[in-house]
């Protein structure tokens, strides 16, 4: 079965379940029988519905060359044995390939994208979504937070809302990703995790998946043998190496931090100055005056890890003016490689120094969890406070929360609005036998990609079967079959004027017709190409023989994140 690779666009929505892809495109199709036919490979239907390709196969028949296929076909690609290593000069079958680009294969697909648009119904494929955060992980967090508060009567938070609003006294648009006093559940299972202290104390938790982060390079760079013993997972080197590690980078942040704020007073940011309203304290004011001297740098730099713990500092602050509470700290989430997930509670404080008042943060404590996820130490530690005559509810409550929330944050509005919409696409030839689809901005052939749901991928793909199996199906299927197959037909005709010319003054196709009675040996037993004006596929489109640009059409998950 035909791969799909994915060249741009994976990270934590690759295992979504929400959407899939409809692939169109004709490709070169040097066969591994003369013969071959359209086949329906379904084998990831079921709970994995919605998964299929419909491609040219092998179909075998009586011999009808006294040289085999094989051979044919290695003495066109220079792999020539015995007296026919004569013609290994050079790779025909690449320069055939080559010439192929010359071919309007994605127009001819698009057209047919178009054809399929009536088939995936797009007006009916719509869920919506449930809860407005668009990352995943937040969003696992929050909905397992709510199952947590049902069983352990912790109280109710809000509904879900998304974590990413602009909170008043906030220096940027990405603010906490989970505050406690909104995620009550959360705020429980964190208390058993690191200490009920740390949690009164803390406004919230950034949630991350990223081991990028500058908390989260640690291993390497400190010892290399340490990072072995992470691997295998030893859980106590982890806490000593990224409690070290933490109160390292934060001594190096407060050092920076002094660094700017002594230095020449100059924005380094090239914004204007963040309006923090007539209720912001001067420590608030002070917190954005040291985030602007830092450069809005990369991930794990040194001056996004400065800007983003400013920010966080002054919100701590904020909700401290508005709540009457007396917070001081944050949580952030570090992932320690395939086994643990850091836990870091860090305090900020403005002190003077040397009569220059500065921002400074501490490590308050460190925690170093077992999970491969946030989510996954979090539940487990819920499953062990909750009664047992309740864990098997929990565990069955919670089972497919991960699912539901990969799928409601890639539920887009925009990603909606574009079921059954098609855009060109690039594929690329990985195996000349066979194919694999480079989903993304891959060069190659060109070719349409549509967007769809599971549910009505699995229709179409029930509907290809029954009309493989002679059943009675949709006109529409019938229209868009035939004229797939007609197009083949004619691409492959039109590529036979495209193909070079070889070393007799014919073009490599001509050249190598099989079954030409004029006595060219390249011609009468060596030929892999039909002879011009025949039809590639006959019997109604069913049965295909020689080279030829054939159909590939196969969904996929691959590729959906370009719909946005």
């Amino acid at each position: 079965m035909p791969n799909v690779k994915l060249v741009q666009g994976r990270g934590q929505y690759q295992n979504q379940n929400a959407y899939r892809t409809i692939n169109m495109a004709f490709v070169p199709y040097f066969p591994e029988t003369q013969r071959y036919r359209m086949h329906l490979d379904s084998q990831f239907s079921g709970n994995r519905g919605g998964y299929f390709s419909v491609r040219p196969k092998p179909y075998a028949g009586p011999s009808e060359s006294k040289l085999p296929w094989q051979i044919r076909m290695d003495s066109y690609d220079a792999k020539g044995t015995g007296r026919l290593s004569t013609l290994n000069t050079y790779s025909r079958k690449d320069k055939a390939v080559d010439s192929a680009q010359n071919l309007p294969l994605q127009a001819e697909s698009s057209m047919l994208g178009q054809e399929l648009t009536s088939l995936l119904s797009a007006n009916n494929g719509r869920v919506g979504r449930q809860h407005d955060i668009n990352n995943a992980n937040e969003l696992e967090l929050a909905m397992l937070g709510r199952e947590i508060e049902n069983f352990l009567n912790v109280g109710v938070s809000q509904n879900i809302s998304p974590s990413s609003q602009h909170r008043e006294g906030a220096l940027s648009t990405q603010t906490l990703d989970l505050y406690f006093n909104e995620n009550l559940g959360i705020a429980s299972a964190m208390e058993s995790l690191t200490t009920p202290d740390e949690v009164n104390r803390s406004l919230g938790i950034e949630v991350t998946t990223s081991d990028n982060k500058r908390l989260g390079k640690y291993a390497p760079s400190i010892n290399p043998a340490l990072d072995y013993h992470l691997i295998l997972g030893s859980k106590s080197i982890a806490e000593t190496v990224f409690n070290n590690h933490a109160k390292k980078e934060i001594n190096d942040l407060n050092k920076a931090i002094q660094s700017k704020l002594i230095g020449p007073a100059k924005r380094e940011d090239g914004r204007s100055h963040v309006p923090l309203g007539v209720s912001a304290t001067d420590d608030q004011r002070l917190l954005e005056t040291a985030r602007s001297r830092f450069n809005m740098g990369a991930g794990g730099t040194m001056d996004s890890f400065a800007r983003r713990l400013l920010s966080r500092h002054s919100e701590v602050l904020q909700d401290n003016i508005f709540s009457n509470m007396t917070k001081d700290a944050f949580m952030e989430q570090v992932p320690l490689g395939e086994h643990f997930q850091g836990i870091a509670t860090i305090r900020g404080y403005v002190v003077d120094i040397n009569g220059t008042r500065m921002p400074q943060f501490e490590i308050v404590n460190t925690h170093v969890l077992t999970g491969s996820s946030l989510s996954e130490a979090v539940r487990v530690q819920a499953t062990r406070d909750i009664a047992k005559s309740h864990r098997k509810s929990f565990t069955l409550a919670t089972s497919s929360i991960h699912v539901d929330a990969v799928n409601d944050a890639y539920r887009l509005t925009a990603r909606e609005n574009l079921l059954g919409a098609f855009q060109d696409a690039s594929y690329q030839i990985d195996s000349i036998y066979g194919l694999s689809l480079y989903v993304g901005k891959a060069q190659g052939l060109k070719g349409s990609m549509g967007l769809t749901t599971p549910e009505i991928a699995e229709g179409l793909r029930i509907q290809i079967s029954e009309m493989f199996n002679g059943k009675d199906v949709q006109q529409e299927l019938s229209n868009f079959y035939a004229k797939m197959m007609e197009r083949s037909n004619r691409l492959t005709e039109q590529w036979k004027s495209k193909v070079p010319t070889g070393k007799h003054g014919a073009s490599i196709a001509d050249e190598w017709t099989y079954g030409d009675l004029q006595g060219n040996p390249h011609k009468k037993y060596l030929g892999i190409w039909g002879a011009r004006g025949q039809d590639t596929w006959k019997d109604g489109g069913s049965v295909g023989q020689n080279v030829s640009i054939s159909p590939f059409l196969t969904t996929r998950r691959e590729g959906t994140v370009r719909f946005k």
